[in-house]
């Protein structure tokens, strides 16, 4: 495990950085979803299917305007699906890095 040079585990330092962007994001109307549109890269979308903090629905929403994405909606789960199907997950994430 890295011991040097890492970002902040938890905190303020982390926290208010990704409220703010996640908020101003939310606050920042595209209604034909041009952010997500002009992303080019392969995008991976993960979501549980029971996410109260960001549901399914978005991530099909984010998932149907990217052009180059996969989407993966974990059964039974909820903003935490990675966590809940840990191994899965890493098995799909290799699986997307390597095509």
């Amino acid at each position: 495990m890295r011991t040097e040079d890492r970002d902040t585990d938890n905190g303020g330092a982390v926290t208010d950085p990704q409220a703010k962007a996640l908020i101003t994001w939310c606050a920042t109307p595209d209604p034909e979803h041009a952010i997500l549109r002009a992303i080019r890269q392969p995008a991976l979308v993960v979501s549980g299917s029971h996410d109260t903090m960001l549901p399914a629905d978005n991530a099909y929403a984010m998932f149907k305007a990217l052009r180059n994405a996969q989407l993966i909606l974990y059964p039974d789960s909820g903003h935490g699906a990675l966590f809940q199907y840990d191994e899965l997950f890493v098995s799909h994430v290799r699986t997307f890095q390597e095509a």
